[in-house]
């Protein structure tokens, strides 16, 4: 069994280390990891559909998963209007060293500069399953995200750490 140098880690990363250590290990560090998932490309699938969305106008994807982002279109006229005007960034490399002893890193899947805000697009098959907003105080990708809008970006406070839930399962919402 070969394992890796670890060069960075990752919000996600770290989750998964909380949650299953072992799971953490086989995945980074010997680099075992299972197949995705359907859901797993649904998510891969809708991100894709809805950054072409804001970056382009209009929606690119299979008909279901169009049918799911546009179930969001209330979020994205004001994302796509401020993409027009320069003020977003799409798809942005979060990278964090200062202080650290491995650099953190992460992709942003919007930071909106002009209304100060990085937004996560999630996919879940039920609202249950949603984080609610007091949890995000304490998520460790909201936390390293605006940390990151701060310093690299210099967003002024307050940044706004933002889940848009997309459901996959039923009518979507």
């Amino acid at each position: 069994e070969r394992v890796k140098k670890l060069a960075h880690v990752s919000p996600s990363q770290i989750k998964t280390f909380r949650r299953c250590a072992r799971r953490w290990y086989y995945e980074k560090l010997v680099g075992l990891r299972p197949p995705p998932t359907a859901a797993l490309q649904r998510g891969t699938d809708l991100h894709t559909c809805v950054e072409h969305r804001i970056m382009h106008g209009e929606y690119k994807g299979t008909d279901d998963i169009v049918a799911i982002a546009q179930a969001g279109e209330a979020y994205l006229d004001n994302i796509a209007a401020n993409f027009k005007r320069g003020d977003v960034l799409i798809e942005c490399k979060v990278d964090l060293t200062e202080g650290l002893a491995l650099p953190l890193t992460g992709r942003a899947d919007v930071v909106d500069l002009a209304d100060h805000k990085v937004i996560d697009h999630k996919t879940t098959s039920n609202f249950r399953w949603c984080v609610p907003p007091f949890q995000l105080r304490t998520d460790v990708q909201a936390l390293s995200y605006v940390m990151w809008a701060k310093t690299a970006q210099q967003m002024k406070m307050p940044v706004e750490f933002q889940h848009i839930y997309y459901r996959t399962r039923g009518k979507p919402a």
